[in-house]
């Protein structure tokens, strides 16, 4: 454990901040592991299945066991299964298929999560007469689903 003089104070340097170069860490730290066995190090990259969907006029990236915000759907309870079938391009393991404009046969089924807000966005309507201001907030809604799987 080493001391040193960090933004005007004397405190002890963590071990994350030794492998780090001594910087603090933020948010996240990452940590390389190498697989053991034959002697040659190498990393390993998984690669995992994904699709392009088409929902409300924009296109997501989705893979399994992810989470997305899509738009606001009320009559869908938590726990509703749905369906998209505008699946764009299915990719993973090496190929991609792109379809023309869709895959046929084709879907991802998710799974409904729940409603939340979106971040509060400020509004502010200023002209340059006096007592002329105003100030109003909007969150918008979402439902948040969960993708269960890509069927293609």
């Amino acid at each position: 454990m080493l001391c040193r003089s960090r933004w005007n104070r004397h405190e002890p340097i963590s071990s994350a901040e030794e492998r780090s170069g001594g910087l603090p860490s933020r948010r996240f730290s990452i940590e390389w592991s190498l697989p053991t066995g034959s002697g040659i190090s190498t990393l390993r990259k998984v690669k995992t299945m994904y699709a392009i969907i088409k929902n409300g006029g924009r296109q997501f990236k989705v893979e399994v066991d992810r989470r997305l915000e899509i738009d606001y759907r009320g009559e869908l309870e938590p726990g509703t299964i749905i369906e998209f079938s505008e699946v764009l391009a299915i990719g993973g393991d090496g190929d991609v298929r792109i379809g023309q404009p869709t895959i046929d046969g084709a879907k991802v089924v998710a799974e409904v999560v729940a409603a939340v807000k979106g971040p509060k966005l400020v509004v502010a309507k200023l002209r340059r007469r006096k007592n002329s201001r105003r100030k109003t907030g909007h969150r918008q809604i979402y439902t948040l689903i969960k993708i269960n799987e890509i069927i293609g």
